[in-house]
């Protein structure tokens, strides 16, 4: 497996995922300046895919869902490669196969859908009638290397942007699959109990997700409003 993947959020002081709920940034700030600047960022990546979970493009891109589940599972795995006509690509994990994907673009970047077993013909031939592709990463759908291995051999993609949310970077730290971290520092604060941080998983309270990582200071920019640019290298073991 060849990959490098860099997992670029916003958070604010206090950890929390929902933008919307930040308090302002100071001065003369446009409303938009956190996001603008986390999209001009995102490009300078030059990633050749960026990653993303299913509830987050609900929010982005699209809000509808699809319900096959009367009709009998797929029997067949095989990994589908559609014709692809941009040059980057967005990789969404949507293990249940339950996206209503109206075109096969979210911002231009063609669609890989990461799914599980547990999906139906009918959800592959929706996918294949919108030259969507896709792939299957375990029975569960986040056989997260798995999923990898399949992006680098099928459709040569190497460099990743993970973009969230909570759930999928959760998932891709808990497998130690991270290789940097790219944080927006929002100097605002939500302060509820309950909001999502930017990783989650769940489990126990004597499970450590993270453990056997740790985290090197490698860069830090300064921006305009008082928001930070942080830049942290993932060390394993």
């Amino acid at each position: 497996m060849n990959k490098k993947i860099t997992c670029h959020m916003i958070s604010s002081v206090d950890g929390r995922l929902s933008t919307d709920r930040y308090t302002p940034l100071r001065g003369d700030a446009p409303a938009s300046f956190s996001n603008d600047l986390y999209l001009k960022k995102n490009l300078e990546q030059n990633a050749d895919a960026w990653i993303v979970g299913r509830v987050s493009v609900q929010e982005l891109a699209y809000p509808d869902l699809l319900d096959f589940s009367a009709e009998p599972t797929t029997k067949n795995f095989e990994t589908f490669v559609a014709d692809r006509k941009t040059k980057k690509a967005v990789v969404v994990f949507d293990s249940k196969g339950i996206i209503d994907f109206t075109s096969n673009t979210i911002m231009e970047d063609e669609i890989i859908v990461v799914l599980g077993h547990n999906v139906s013909d009918k959800y592959l031939s929706y996918l294949k009638e919108r030259n969507i592709s896709y792939l299957f990463a375990g029975k569960d759908g986040y056989d997260l290397h798995q999923a990898i291995k399949i992006l680098n051999e099928y459709f040569s993609l190497y460099t990743f942007t993970l973009v969230g949310g909570a759930t999928i970077n959760g998932a891709f730290l808990k497998a130690g699959l991270i290789d940097e971290l790219l944080l927006q520092l929002y100097p605002g604060i939500d302060g509820l109990s309950k909001i999502s941080s930017i990783f989650e998983t769940n489990g126990t309270e004597d499970e450590k997700p993270a453990s056997g990582q740790s985290l090197e200071l490698i860069d830090v920019e300064k921006e305009e409003f008082g928001i930070l640019y942080l830049r942290y290298k993932f060390h394993k073991g």
